[in-house]
């Protein structure tokens, strides 16, 4: 009996799961966008009076890394954002944004991005400068990541 039961089953489960992929398959050829490269992106409140300061300090001590991170293709992009409309004082004024092939691409770039940076600015000391030197320029108000969605 249960045989019999279990083959009448076998056909109707085997036509829902098809109607699923179908529709699924459908769903996906019918959204207007394909997905693009993921974004890091950094919100940070420069300090009253520190914003050029904290730039000129990340041109001198993180941008060399970006370079060559960008050239070994580690990222594919990099921008820094300004508010140009802070309303509020507790709101950010600079975005660092990073954009990456994919999540994968990101978890590559975390190591790469120390050692780079940490040897062009003399290794763990030389990290721990920066981190100082910064802490009076700036703080990070969050972090996000962010998928880019390309139109059709």
């Amino acid at each position: 009996m249960k045989r019999f039961a279990t083959s009448l089953l076998a056909p109707f489960l085997l036509l829902a799961t098809a109607q699923s992929i179908t529709s699924q398959q459908s769903a996906t050829q019918k959204t207007p966008y394909t997905e693009g490269p993921i974004w890091r992106l950094f919100f940070m409140r420069s300090e009253p009076g520190q914003l050029d300061n904290y730039m000129k300090n990340f041109k001198e001590r993180t941008y060399p890394a970006i370079i060559e991170e960008k050239k070994q293709g580690i990222i594919l992009d990099f921008k820094i954002l300004v508010n140009t409309q802070n309303a509020d004082p507790q709101d950010w004024d600079i975005i660092v944004a990073y954009q990456f092939k994919d999540q994968a691409s990101y978890e590559t770039f975390l190591p790469a991005n120390a050692k780079l940076e940490g040897d062009l600015v003399g290794g763990p000391d030389g990290t721990k400068v920066t981190a100082a030197q910064r802490a009076g320029m700036k703080k990070t108000l969050s972090t996000v990541f962010v998928k880019e969605l390309i139109l059709k």
